[in-house]
C-alpha cells in the first residue's frame, strides 16, 4: 500500500521531553514522519501521534507530537526559542507570528484572542504546507501549533470592503477543551466589529 504523503511543518522540539508538536490534520497515530535528505531521497525520523482528542472537521485539538527515531538529527527551536507560554498569558497588543515550510518566513500579525486551547490573530494567511509550523509571541515563546484559518461570513454585507473577515488559527498541544464554532465566530466577529455574523469557514492548510 502506497504511504499517504502531506508536506507540513514540525512546530518545536520540547525541551522537557524528546517528542517534538507536529499537526492532527495531516496524519494518523502510527504515521511514519518522512523528510528528504541532502541527496535528494526521503528518508523516515519518527512516528506521529495525534492527540486523543482530535475530531477531524473541527478546529479544537489540532495537534500531534512527532518521536524521533534514535538516529534523527533534531535542530533547536531557532524560530520560537525555548520557553513555552500558554493562551491564557497571551494579552491584547501580543505580536503573535509563525513560520512554515511553504511561507519560508516569518508572518506575524495582531493577537485577537483565544478559545479553549487554541488562539486566532490578525494576518496574512498561509499555504498549504504551512500547518503544523511555530506559533509564537514576540518576547515570550512558543504558544501553539498553526493549523489554518476560520472565515467569517455575515449578513447584507455590513462590513466595508466584502462579506466575510478571517483570521488565523493554532492550537496548543495541551489537551483543551473542544471548541464551538459560535464562539469563534464570536470571538473573531467582534474584534472585527462585525454585527450580524452568520456563519463561518474553517480553513485547514
Amino acid at each position: 500500500m502506497e504511504p499517504r504523503r502531506a508536506l507540513v511543518t514540525a512546530a518545536a522540539t520540547c525541551l522537557l521531553a524528546s517528542p517534538a508538536a507536529a499537526l492532527a490534520h495531516c496524519g494518523r497515530t502510527g504515521d511514519r514522519v518522512r523528510v528528504e535528505g541532502p541527496d535528494g531521497v526521503p528518508g523516515e525520523i519518527g512516528t506521529l501521534t495525534r492527540s486523543e482528542r482530535y475530531v477531524k472537521g473541527q478546529s479544537s485539538n489540532d495537534w500531534a507530537t512527532i518521536r524521533w527515531d534514535d538516529a534523527a538529527e533534531v535542530r533547536p527551536n531557532t524560530h520560537s526559542g525555548d520557553a513555552l507560554v500558554s493562551p491564557g498569558e497571551l494579552a491584547q497588543g501580543d505580536r503573535i507570528c509563525r513560520y512554515g515550510a511553504t511561507t519560508q518566513r516569518t508572518v506575524c500579525g495582531s493577537y485577537i484572542g483565544s478559545v479553549g486551547s487554541n488562539i486566532y490573530w490578525d494576518a496574512e494567511h498561509g499555504h498549504p504546507g504551512d500547518s503544523g509550523g511555530p506559533v509564537w509571541a514576540e518576547g515570550k515563546g512558543f504558544v501553539a501549533v498553526y493549523s489554518g484559518s476560520n472565515d467569517v461570513f455575515f449578513q447584507n454585507g455590513f462590513f466595508p470592503g466584502g462579506r466575510k473577515v478571517s483570521a488565523e488559527r493554532a492550537s496548543a498541544p495541551a489537551g483543551g477543551p473542544v471548541v464551538l464554532q459560535d464562539e469563534e465566530m464570536r470571538l473573531i466577529a467582534d474584534y472585527f466589529s462585525v454585527r450580524r455574523p452568520a456563519a463561518q469557514d474553517l480553513q485547514f492548510r
